[in-house]
């Protein structure tokens, strides 16, 4: 499952409904649409919940997966970029619902 991700600037937006399902693995995976100056700058995507935090740097399509660690609950994703000349660049937070597997 693909998520669209658009970031201009410090702004983050997701195009989809942000509820998955807590411990998929290898399912849902943002596809960042960055400007060009996030593309300069090595990207990861940052989650947190509660006190536990997960990063997943970005591929060289930038993308990458939800954490599989993710418990059912909320939890937060920014954008975090470094440069080699000292640049750091973040973006705002986006709340992420993650909900319990009713298969029975």
């Amino acid at each position: 499952m693909k998520v669209p991700v658009d970031v201009i600037g410090q702004s983050i937006t997701c195009h989809c409904n942000m509820k998955f399902v807590a411990g998929s693995s290898k399912f849902v995976k943002f596809v960042f649409k960055l400007d060009d100056d996030w593309k300069s700058l090595t990207n990861v995507a940052k989650f947190k919940q509660g006190t536990h935090k997960y990063d997943q740097p970005l591929d060289a399509d930038y993308t990458a997966f939800l954490p599989s660690d993710l418990t059912t609950g909320m939890c937060e994703m920014t954008l975090y970029g470094s440069g080699s000349d000292g640049t750091i660049a973040t973006t705002e937070v986006v709340t992420i619902e993650l909900v319990a597997n009713n298969i029975i």
